[in-house]
């Protein structure tokens, strides 16, 4: 069952073809990774497409610093960082031409061990609502922060402002948790046990707390890495 639902997901992203315009949002970046690997086989595959990567302010200034970065990064293609409230951590990757658009959404950074190495949700769809929603919020972001950038523009193309349906839950003006609470809101009575699958916690008595206060299960499981995580067992 796991082989069954299990995808290679940098074969996945390098193998699409002939597309016009590629957008990755990435909490962390890796841009000799990026730069000698992937870049290389979107070339390929897709020699006129337009290459957009957002990612998080915070980490784009260390790699600056560092000086990580490429004699190609940000130049055959954009590296646009997103300054976001605390840290920008969105992983939506979409490949898109007049025929089909393509849409890989998880947990995954545009890293090594984010593509290769590390468990990692993925999920991926050519539902068009979900695109709309997508493209919308990556256009969102690009207005907020580069108005004027030729990326913006290339996005515009295929953006449909009309799209209402709402398939895709982003923090931008308002908290995933309180969205994620409200659209189960008319199960909420039914629902008998909430599973939490993650390494990384803060405040977890809080956030059970706030889970029985509005779904009230029988039972909340935490799913966490064995030797490989932060939660203190002592505080649930």
């Amino acid at each position: 069952m796991v082989e069954e639902d299990t995808i290679n997901l940098l074969d996945e992203i390098t193998e699409q073809k002939n597309n016009d315009l590629i957008i990755f949002t990435t909490f962390t970046f890796d841009p000799i990774f990026f730069d000698a690997y992937i870049l290389q086989k979107l070339r390929q595959n897709n020699p006129k497409a337009t290459i957009i990567v957002l990612m998080d302010f915070g980490l784009y200034s260390r790699l600056y610093e560092k000086h990580d970065f490429t004699e190609v990064t940000g130049v055959e293609y954009a590296l646009l960082p997103i300054q976001a409230r605390k840290v920008f951590h969105s992983k939506i990757f979409m490949f898109i031409s007049e025929s089909k658009k393509q849409i890989f959404l998880g947990s995954h950074n545009l890293t090594l061990s984010g593509l290769t190495q590390n468990l990692e949700l993925c999920f991926s769809s050519n539902d068009t609502v979900l695109f709309e929603n997508c493209i919308n919020y990556v256009n969102s972001l690009l207005k907020n922060h580069y108005s004027e950038h030729i990326a913006c523009k290339k996005i515009e193309q295929y953006v449909d402002g009309k799209a209402t349906e709402q398939r895709l839950l982003h923090n931008e003006k308002e908290a995933i948790l309180d969205q994620c609470l409200r659209s189960i809101s008319s199960l909420s009575n039914s629902i008998e046990e909430v599973i939490i699958f993650s390494p990384y916690f803060s405040k977890t008595e809080k956030l059970v707390e706030i889970i029985n206060d509005k779904v009230k299960p029988n039972k909340i499981k935490l799913c966490i890495q064995r030797k490989n995580h932060n939660l203190d067992p002592t505080t649930v």
